[in-house]
C-alpha cells in the first residue's frame, strides 16, 4: 500500500485502505514494556465552515435534511477536497453552493484539528457583508437545505435546539459562552460587525 505523506499520522504508517472519503492507516509501535502492537488512524479532507453576516446583519445558517439523517440546523460548510483549493476558497465555494451567496470581505476565526482516530483539520471563516449573487447550488439528489437568517440573539439559542448539528460542538460552546459570559457575548458582536 502507500507509505504516508500526511503530517497527522506518525511518519512510518502504511495506507491501508483508501475510500471515497476515508483513508485508514495502520502502524507498528513499540509499547513500554517493549512489546509491539498495531496501531490505526483514520484521515479524511479538512472540512471549512462559515459563518456568514448579511448587509442587513443577519446570520445565515441552513436547515438541511438528508437522507438517513434528521433535520440539522448548522453552519453552510463542506469538505476541501478539490486539489490544491485552500481552505479560504473552499469556504467561499461551498457558501455560495449552499446558500447563493458570497461574503465582501472574509477571514479564518478558528482552525482546529481533530486528532483522536480521526484526523482532519475544521477551519471556520468568517465573512462579512454577504450578498446575493445567485441562487443555491446544490449536490443533487443528495441535499435538501433551507436557509435560515437569524438575529445575533437567535443564534445565541441555537445550542437549545435540538435540531442544532452536533457536529460542531466547539461552535455550540462558543455560542453558550457568548449567551452567558458579557465579554465573551460584546467580543462575538465586535467580530462579527454587529
Amino acid at each position: 500500500m502507500n507509505q504516508v505523506q500526511n503530517p497527522l499520522v506518525p511518519q512510518n504508517a502504511i495506507k491501508v485502505f483508501s475510500g471515497k472519503i476515508f483513508d485508514v492507516w495502520q502502524w507498528e509501535q513499540i509499547l513500554f514494556d517493549g512489546s509491539k502492537a498495531t496501531f490505526e488512524k483514520i484521515t479524511r479532507p479538512d472540512n471549512v465552515q462559515l459563518l456568514g453576516v448579511t448587509e442587513d446583519k443577519k446570520i445565515i445558517f441552513l436547515e438541511e435534511e438528508q437522507p438517513a439523517r434528521k433535520k440539522e440546523i448548522k453552519l453552510p460548510m463542506g469538505r476541501r477536497d478539490h486539489g490544491d483549493e485552500t481552505a479560504e476558497e473552499c469556504a467561499k465555494r461551498e457558501f455560495l453552493e449552499e446558500t447563493g451567496f458570497l461574503p465582501e470581505k472574509i477571514f479564518l476565526w478558528t482552525k482546529k484539528l481533530f486528532h483522536n482516530k480521526i484526523a482532519f483539520w475544521v477551519w471556520r471563516f468568517i465573512g462579512l457583508n454577504c450578498k446575493k449573487v445567485g441562487d443555491q447550488n446544490l449536490d443533487k439528489g443528495g441535499e435538501k437545505i433551507r436557509l435560515r437568517f437569524l438575529t445575533f440573539e437567535e443564534m445565541l439559542e441555537l445550542p437549545n435546539d435540538e435540531g442544532f448539528c452536533e457536529y460542531s460542538p466547539d461552535f455550540a460552546i462558543e455560542l453558550l459562552k457568548a449567551k452567558f459570559i458579557f465579554e465573551k457575548r460584546e467580543n462575538l458582536k465586535k467580530i462579527l460587525g454587529l
